[in-house]
């Protein structure tokens, strides 16, 4: 029995009881490819992900840690890690694929490693694949740290600086030190769970969203960004990923820090003689806190906005040469310019929408944005993030989703499996430095937002 049967055997067991579930996976198989092309186990996975609409679940799965044989050395931090590719199956791009950094640091007798807030010693990276259909890891989660040993060259496991977990002798041993990627795992499945409880109506594609949404990199992670162009921000994606998920504000909203969620879904594809072709896209006018914003109009603000769905692999994509058709479809969202009607926020995108006489908005957009659309194009969770005045983004708060192709607008059949696919969409907006009450504002916007509208591609 294959790795992809043996996991499907092990969820018909898990699932003879019907609930709602996160599934951690700490299992990495060393003999597979960590070249980021898809596998048998992985692409398995994300359909195992992708399921149906009432069927979908979130996967945990560790990023996998360096070989100990031959022993790490610290002359090869940062180095070796680069050179390590995650291992499969972390490459699934439908699966939240967990990293580990580190905040444990030794006493002022003995040496650790790796400094606080920066990847543990033992944790792969995506920095050598080849093949990336997705940024990974989504997330990095604490998972200790190691000590220099006395010759300076070589490291050595620690308790003192490893996470406390149970144990699985218990009763005998309740409890034991853990660490590598299989407890960064762990946590981050711990977390989606209790998300999950608390928001009983959230989609598995919400709760990963929210996760990714929340994190935030480390000091210690951004000294390792050698500049701020688009192209550093991605080996940054592909070493820490979106960095360390902050629980309190993937469940909160403060004064100066709303977030607004939604679920939706849309038609994406129509059958047509020639093949499947696009049908619908999403116009969403979100509720605003316009006043609150233009009343610090100078203040430096910051915009998050997260996209995260599930798309369905190729049934042969392992072997599959045409990696940009790995996907059954893709999803992408487009912010409005400042002061867009929604006429001409749509026709911006829409062809078929100038076509019946709307013009797109002539106004001249810089650009705000940390990745921009090409380098946040890959994947199932796509993060951008807006940086600009707040008067600027005050009237900019329309946000298109949009279909694009995958291997379902390829069919030439008579049945097309599946057209109606469902999306999390995630905007939050950040004033650190002013009192500004957001919340307020956008609760009373809420009210008088117009039905979204859909709108034929």
């Amino acid at each position: 029995m294959g790795p992809a049967q043996r996991l499907s055997a092990a969820l018909a067991k898990v699932e003879q009881d019907d609930a709602r579930r996160v599934y951690s996976l700490s299992w990495s198989v060393p003999m597979e490819r960590d070249d980021g092309a898809p596998t048998e186990l992985s692409s398995h996975l994300d359909q195992l992900a992708f399921g149906r609409d009432q069927s979908k679940r979130l996967f945990c799965v560790a990023a996998g840690n360096l070989d100990s044989h031959p022993p790490l050395l610290v002359a090869d931090y940062i180095g070796t890690n680069d050179r390590s590719g995650i291992l499969t199956p972390g490459q699934a791009a439908n699966a939240l694929t967990v990293g580990a950094y580190t905040d444990m640091v030794g006493p002022a007798s003995k040496q650790s490693h790796a400094g606080r807030g920066d990847l543990c010693p033992s944790s792969r990276t995506a920095m050598s694949w080849k093949t990336h259909l997705a940024f990974k890891p989504d997330i990095v989660m604490e998972r200790g740290n190691r000590l220099v040993d006395s010759d300076g060259m070589s490291l050595s496991f620690s308790p003192d600086l490893s996470v406390l977990t149970t144990s699985n002798q218990f009763p005998r041993l309740p409890f034991e030190p853990g660490c590598e990627t299989s407890i960064a795992t762990a946590a981050a499945a711990g977390m989606a769970a209790r998300l999950m409880s608390e928001y009983p109506s959230f989609w598995p594609e919400t709760i990963r969203g929210l996760m990714v949404h929340s994190a935030r990199w480390t000091p210690a992670m951004l000294n390792r960004l050698p500049g701020g162009r688009k192209k550093d921000v991605v080996s940054l994606l592909r070493r820490f990923g979106w960095g360390v998920p902050d629980e309190t504000r993937a469940r909160q909203s403060a004064s100066n820090a709303l977030t607004i969620i939604m679920q939706d879904d849309l038609d994406a594809f129509e059958l047509k003689r020639d093949g499947a072709k696009f049908r619908h896209m999403r116009f969403c006018r979100l509720p605003w806190p316009k006043v609150a914003l233009e009343s610090i109009a100078a203040a430096d603000v910051e915009m998050r906005v997260t996209l995260s769905y599930f798309a369905e692999p190729h049934p042969l994509a392992a072997s599959h040469a045409e990696l940009r058709n790995y996907f059954s479809h893709a999803l992408a969202f487009r912010l409005c310019g400042p002061d867009d009607t929604d006429d001409e926020a749509i026709a911006l995108i829409n062809k078929r929408h100038r076509e019946k006489g709307h013009k797109k908005s002539s106004a001249r957009r810089k650009d705000h944005w940390m990745l921009g659309p090409k380098a946040a194009a890959i994947g199932t969770i796509k993060q951008d993030i807006w940086s600009g005045k707040a008067g600027e983004l005050a009237t900019t708060n329309g946000i298109s989703i949009i279909p694009g192709y995958g291997w379902w607008s390829n069919l030439r059949t008579t049945v097309v499996p599946q057209t109606r696919v469902r999306f999390s969409l995630i905007v939050s907006i950040e004033a650190p430095s002013v009192s500004a009450d957001l919340m307020v504002e956008a609760q009373k916007a809420l009210v008088k937002l117009p039905i979204r509208a859909v709108v034929e591609v």
